[in-house]
């Protein structure tokens, strides 16, 4: 057995983990056009800690410094007018619209004039007993053939920034898109 490991984690090593490998990361989730020609993922989080009011501030804050890789961008909220900068005084849902360059696309000029960007949806809502639930939808804009697998981007956009929000418990459940893979496996 502990051969077989060490021959698993040398193949790992030789062939690499990249998204969209046979042997990728089981955090890459690679989705490869579930919406339509698009890839895309859609998760619900449940926080049981935390108010949707709550949940969307820290949210709202990471996305304004840019998130942890500097490239993401509120959009759906306009900062020169002061008094809709956020939909806290909305009725829940809370909704959040963000897009995020992935960081392997942000220095490729063919994928920027491509537009290949996520859009992120984000909607927050009450639980009855308190706390919150989050439904978050990331879609790849383009659909051209280059870009039809997303390289884990879409899960790991969402993912990226739940963590940077550094919210400080969830339960994950997937709702769409995104699949999870076992190491070793051939996407279908």
């Amino acid at each position: 057995a502990a051969a077989g490991l060490c021959l698993v984690a040398l193949l790992h090593a030789v062939l690499g983990q990249e998204c969209g490998t046979l042997y990728e990361v089981q955090q890459c989730r690679e989705d490869c056009g579930s919406c339509g020609a698009n890839p895309c993922c859609a998760i619900e989080w449940q926080m049981d800690t935390m108010t949707p009011e709550a949940v969307s501030s820290t949210l709202l804050s990471s996305v304004g410094r840019g998130g942890s890789d500097g490239l993401y961008e509120l959009k759906g909220h306009h900062p020169n007018y002061a008094f809709i900068t956020t939909d806290l005084a909305d009725e829940a849902p809370y909704n959040l619209q963000v897009v995020h360059i992935p960081e392997e696309f942000a220095a490729d000029d063919n994928a920027l004039a491509a537009g290949r960007y996520d859009d992120i949806t984000i909607s927050i809502y009450p639980l009855p007993g308190g706390g919150a639930r989050a439904v978050a939808f990331s879609r790849t804009r383009t659909s051209t053939v280059f870009y039809q697998c997303d390289r884990g981007t879409n899960y790991r956009g969402l993912v990226n920034m739940m963590v940077d929000a550094q919210v400080s418990s969830y339960k994950e459940r997937l709702l769409y898109g995104c699949p999870e893979k076992t190491p070793g496996t051939v996407p279908i």
